[in-house]
């Protein structure tokens, strides 16, 4: 199949079309949506998604990444019932990173949420161009015909055609702005349990994760960190690590020798320690181990035991109101039954199965990166600012990862291959070993919180008091306001007439990030 381009691409219906049968492949469609800005129609988006080919094989490009939570069957699955085909036939593939595929990310539960529709639409224009390519052939109306699992058919006539015969034909047929979707109490296949479609390789042991990627030429890389995490390298004596067999030689990453100071979009900056580059990831971990480092030592993180004692002094200072429906202090004094309980929560690590890794090769303009990211869009303008270049022009592939529950929704991970790769001008590969996962990733916060809640004399909730204090995500990330967790507090504000949810932040240096 033809690469798929990252450039931003305005096309013309008709071009597109054109460009499709150029490709003499078959019906390589993307979904036509209008662009609606200011009321105004600003053009057409088109998503690469389908690929009907010439012999009848239908392939379906799962546009999220998938981290084991199903959605490189479940998005297909959707366009599968809108195009009518039969499951059994199609071909998924993972989609790489492309500028024209919007909410191309996996994050919040929100990947079928915020993409259902546009892949029912994906699907129904495909079948309709299928369909209007029989309807042309056979010079019959499209009301006279029907599909049925990759088959159209002329009742009347008893003439059939496979969709693979239509291909051609297809392509050439203007794509439609609203196609007709399938009502839902008609579908066959959404809402099936379906088979995960890599579950056959991963029991057998045949599904490649970025970790298992080699290319030729590669080099390995183990980054000796700072035990603090915005600390930075101040000298390092090699000599026992270059003694290591397969070591073939160390960098010192600051973020100040690169053109300042490395400022990641919505990430925390890690970029900062020595990298040992061998022909293995044994031999660099080897190496890493015996390099002698001179710290420079900002100052120091805060011991979590202190930070907590903080959050429960804050129990009794007064914060910032986020909700306040009804009238809870009365209602709580009123209730029949009351609880009044204080939880506290310790900072958790992610520590996904498969540890953080990823490969990038940067030795030409042409820069690929392979890695197993929950937002390919932000690890390409991440990679953009840290290696001076437009988003647009690296090529992300985007591979399965062995778990994230959000700590892969950031890219930090990527910027040490990215420029180590530049810098030796070969493919590198950086992995993290288990216990830098746990030292250096982004935590899910701590926090203490008081529940004082009532319920009336029928046992319903009546008044519900919650108080958070806790170290913010969103300042820490460098984002404005309290964060992100805080935009939609929505349980139990449906249920409860009398809600007060109040916040008070405590600020530190302690790195934070989503967390499943």
């Amino acid at each position: 199949m033809p690469r798929l381009s990252n450039e931003m691409t305005t096309f013309s219906r008709r071009e597109f079309v054109q460009l499709s049968t150029m490709t003499s492949v078959g019906l390589l469609l993307g979904i036509s949506v209008p662009l609606d800005v200011q009321g105004k129609n600003a053009g057409i988006e088109l998503r690469p998604l389908i690929h009907v080919r010439n012999d009848g094989r239908v392939t379906l490009f799962a546009q999220n990444p998938e981290m084991g939570q199903g959605v490189k069957t479940a998005l297909p699955m959707v366009i599968a019932e809108e195009l009518d085909v039969d499951w059994a036939s199609v071909d998924i593939e993972q989609s790489p990173w492309d500028t024209r595929l919007e909410n191309q990310f996996s994050g919040g539960s929100l990947s079928i949420r915020l993409n259902f529709t546009s892949m029912r639409q994906a699907g129904a224009s495909a079948r309709e161009m299928l369909l209007q390519a029989a309807a042309n052939r056979w010079q019959v109306p499209v009301a006279e015909l029907h599909t049925d699992k990759g088959v159209v058919l002329h009742d009347r006539t008893g003439r059939k055609l496979t969709y693979g015969d239509l291909a051609a034909d297809a392509a050439r047929v203007p794509v439609p702005e609203e196609p007709v979707l399938k009502p839902i109490e008609d579908f066959e296949l959404v809402g099936k349990s379906i088979d995960d479609v890599d579950l056959a390789s991963i029991i057998d042991g045949g599904q490649e994760y970025s970790i298992d990627l080699k290319l030729e030429d590669m080099l390995y890389a183990v980054v000796r960190r700072s035990p603090w995490s915005d600390g930075q390298p101040a000298s390092f004596d090699a000599t026992e690590t270059m003694q290591v067999d397969g070591v073939v030689r160390c960098e010192m990453l600051r973020n100040d020798e690169h053109g300042g100071r490395i400022v990641l979009p919505n990430s925390p900056n890690f970029v900062s320690g020595v990298a040992v580059l061998a022909d293995s990831t044994w031999a660099a971990m080897q190496g890493a181990r015996k390099l002698n480092v001179e710290w420079e030592q900002p100052d120091p993180l805060p011991d979590s035991s202190k930070l907590m004692s903080e959050f429960r002094a804050g129990l009794d200072t007064p914060g910032e109101t986020i909700r306040n429906d009804g009238d809870t202090e009365a209602a709580l004094a009123s209730g029949a039954t009351s609880i009044d309980v204080n939880y506290e929560l310790p900072f958790l690590a992610h520590m996904p199965m498969e540890p953080m890794n990823c490969t990038v090769d940067a030795s030409s303009e042409n820069i690929v990166v392979w890695a197993p990211t929950q937002n390919p869009g932000l690890l390409a303008e991440t990679l953009g600012a840290a290696l001076a270049v437009e988003p647009a022009t690296i090529t992300v592939k985007v591979m399965r990862a062995g778990g994230a529950f959000g700590r892969r929704f950031y890219a930090d991970y990527a910027v040490d291959a990215a420029l180590l790769s530049r810098i030796v001008k070969r493919p590198v590969k950086v992995v993290w070993p288990r216990e830098d996962d746990v030292r250096h990733g982004y935590f899910r916060s701590a926090s203490v919180q008081k529940v004082r809640a009532a319920t009336d004399s029928d046992g319903r909730i009546s008044a519900w008091h919650h108080k958070v204090v806790s170290h913010p995500r969103g300042p820490y990330l460098g984002r404005e306001g309290l964060g992100a967790e805080l935009d939609n507090y929505e349980f139990p504000a449906a249920f409860v007439p009398n809600l007060h949810y109040e916040y008070l932040p405590v600020h530190s240096r302690i790195p934070l990030g989503q967390w499943r």
